[in-house]
């Protein structure tokens, strides 16, 4: 048993062990292991071997005569859940156990190599080159199918090896697979990774991608993840338009995608990051959108009075029912015409989650656009900001004119304002909240621990109270 032996070198080598990590063990090493004679202590060897464990996972009772503690018992789908709760490293320790245990850790299904898993660096070998060693000779060992791979260690660069192993999962029926290198090596993924057929997830970061000519798509891609992932917006489009199946986008795009088309008829939730300049959906299905980060030449686009992103944007979103705006993607929205009300009002809209500088008159006409055009929303959470320091008489009137009108947030429940300043253009827009939300329960406001008009909770709970609600039921909260 040489290479059993060498695969106890990396995974049972001296280290401080933390106390959440050993409590598995002594659950399954003293508590559960009782047979009809009393207690067996952990490491005493059983008539078992890796026939029996096999005959358990084809649904066969274990050999005559086998005496088997409580936890053996219990079904093999279990077991297997339980250590792949574990990091692989304690996974593997469970083979010292006893004889039935010897061979348990090596069918698991779910693979994850991360930080967890190497040892502590030595002086003869890097982290890399232990981290190699050791899923070679996981993989060696390893029986049964995968279903899942994760390899993510941020002091891991790319080598050949890696080949190697997405042909071998190629093989192997994968259908979660995760690749997370270090950030400043962009690894090619070789081509064989598009012969895993059966993929569900998808997860890539830090890495080149290059689309074979033969490629067909993953017809069971369910979620895909891509991190500044290197491919060009055409592999990028096609890469998607060739998952039928894909629900779930992620996308944290490269420098060089400025626009993008979506195509994919089943995705219900999107998030998507990039210095993007547009984008277009070919796709009506979308119910939970993130954006953010998208880039523009702003004052050239606002001075096209006949185009706005607003419109397009939500046009294309008839089912959406959540959504996250960070950073600068409200200001992609405000590019162009802002209209009072959306043309199509978005019906479906419950929940909205909003990065807004209030004090930017395009940005405050923007989000009440989207509040103005939601007859169903029920929640608000926003997070002040403000790119100017301070606002000219000028634009404080301005920002307070837009909120005169009246405007009913019929279903408005639940509002949430984070790093507040106490600013006239925000309390505008509080005021207006309070004043238009008949059925509003709980408003929270979470003040600013720094800015030139930071106040005190208690004083601004004073101020926020004397403004007049049209929910009698409402209740302000300041912290």
């Amino acid at each position: 048993m040489l290479g059993r032996a060498r695969l106890l070198d990396f995974f049972l080598s001296p280290l401080q062990i933390p106390p959440v990590l050993i409590f598995p063990l002594n659950i399954l090493g003293t508590s559960l292991f009782r047979s009809q004679s009393g207690v067996m202590a952990a490491g005493t060897e059983r008539p078992s071997s890796k026939r029996n464990w096999a005959r358990r996972r084809a649904g066969k009772p274990s050999l005559e005569g086998e005496d088997q503690d409580r936890i053996s018992d219990l079904p093999v789908d279990l077991i297997e859940r339980i250590l792949c709760l574990l990091p692989l490293r304690e996974a593997a320790r469970t083979s010292i156990l006893s004889r039935s245990w010897r061979y348990t850790w090596t069918a698991l299904t779910e693979l994850v190599f991360d930080e967890h898993c190497t040892p502590l660096p030595s002086r003869d070998k890097s982290i890399a080159e232990r981290l190699v060693k050791i899923i070679d000779t996981v993989l060696l060992h390893h029986w049964g199918p995968i279903k899942k791979f994760v390899l993510s260690h941020g002091r891991f660069k790319g080598t050949s090896d890696i080949d190697r192993w997405i042909m071998h999962l190629s093989r192997m029926s994968v259908t979660d697979f995760t690749f997370h290198l270090e950030y400043n090596d962009p690894f090619c993924i070789p081509s064989c990774l598009f012969h895993c057929r059966h993929l569900v997830k998808l997860d890539l970061a830090h890495c080149s991608l290059k689309l074979p000519p033969a490629f067909e798509g993953f017809e069971n891609l369910e979620s895909l993840q891509l991190t500044a992932v290197n491919l060009t917006q055409d592999s990028l489009e096609k890469l998607i338009s060739s998952c039928p199946q894909l629900s779930e986008l992620d996308l944290l795009l490269a420098d060089h995608i400025t626009h993008l088309t979506i195509d994919a008829p089943n995705l219900k939730e999107l998030a998507i990051y990039g210095d993007l300049g547009d984008i277009n959906f070919g796709c009506n299905s979308l119910t939970r959108v993130e954006m953010g980060s998208f880039y523009m030449e702003y004052e050239h686009a606002q001075a096209n009075e006949y185009h706005s992103n607003l419109e397009k944007f939500f046009t294309q979103l008839l089912l959406i029912r959540v959504l996250r705006i960070e950073e600068e993607g409200l200001k992609y929205l405000s590019v162009g015409k802002v209209p009072t009300v959306l043309p199509n009002p978005i019906v479906n809209l419950e929940i909205i989650v909003i990065k807004a500088d209030l004090s930017c008159l395009r940005d405050a006409l923007t989000t009440l656009c989207i509040l103005r055009s939601s007859p169903n929303l029920e929640q608000i959470v926003f997070s002040l900001c403000s790119e100017h320091e301070v606002a000219d008489e000028d634009e404080i009137e301005d920002c307070s004119e837009i909120y005169r009108s009246p405007s009913p947030l019929k279903a408005l429940r639940f509002v949430s304002v984070c790093d507040s300043n106490n600013r006239p253009q925000e309390m505008s827009f509080l005021k207006f909240v309070l004043l238009n939300s008949p059925v509003l329960e709980k408003m929270e406001v979470h003040v600013s621990r720094a800015g030139p008009d930071m106040i005190r909770a208690d004083k601004l709970l004073e101020k926020l109270e004397q403004f007049q609600r049209a929910s009698a039921q409402a209740q302000i909260i300041v912290g």
